[in-house]
């Protein structure tokens, strides 16, 4: 494999992983959005619980 097609997989590895990070963050998110919501309290970004922030 040539210099090109490493770069080539490389940046598609890390497009992929991003993603994938991105997809399980916004879950996350929506998981505790809800929990929240059947709780009767407002969710809010500003409020996450220490275990989402980063």
């Amino acid at each position: 494999m040539g210099c090109k097609e490493t770069k080539k997989q490389l940046s598609s590895d890390i497009k992929n992983s991003l993603e994938r990070w991105q997809q399980q963050q916004y879950w996350l998110l929506v998981k505790w959005g809800r929990a929240q919501a059947v709780a009767g309290k407002k969710a809010h970004i500003n409020n996450l619980p220490a275990t989402l922030r980063m």
